[in-house]
C-alpha cells in the first residue's frame, strides 16, 4: 500500500510537470507571433490566446481573433482522469486489505 501512495504521489508531480512544460512552450510559441507587422499584442491564457492585428498606424487595432487551446483542456482531462483511476485503484486495495 505504501508503494501505491508513493506511485500515486509521482504521478501527480510527473503530470503537474508534463503541464506545466506544454504550457510554457505554448506560451513561448504564442508570443512568437509579435514579430510579424501587423501583430499589436498577444494575450496568452492556458485556455486560449487572444491577437490583436494593427493597421497601418500602430495605435488603432483593427481586428480581434481568438483561439482556444482544446488540447489544453484534453490534456487536463486526461491527467484528471488518469489520477483518478489510480486513486480507485488505491481505495480498492486498501479495501481487499482490510477484509
Amino acid at each position: 500500500m505504501r508503494d501505491l501512495n508513493k506511485l500515486f504521489l509521482r504521478l501527480c508531480i510527473v503530470n503537474l510537470v508534463l503541464l506545466l512544460a506544454y504550457s510554457i512552450s505554448n506560451y513561448f510559441e504564442w508570443g512568437k507571433l509579435l514579430v510579424f507587422p501587423l501583430v499589436a499584442v498577444v494575450n496568452w491564457t492556458p485556455l486560449g490566446t487572444q491577437i490583436w492585428f494593427g493597421g497601418t498606424v500602430p495605435i488603432i487595432i483593427d481586428g480581434h481573433f481568438w483561439v482556444i487551446h482544446w488540447s489544453f483542456v484534453v490534456m487536463l482531462v486526461t491527467i484528471i482522469v488518469n489520477l483518478a483511476v489510480v486513486w480507485k485503484i488505491l481505495d480498492m486495495n486498501s479495501l481487499k486489505k482490510a477484509l
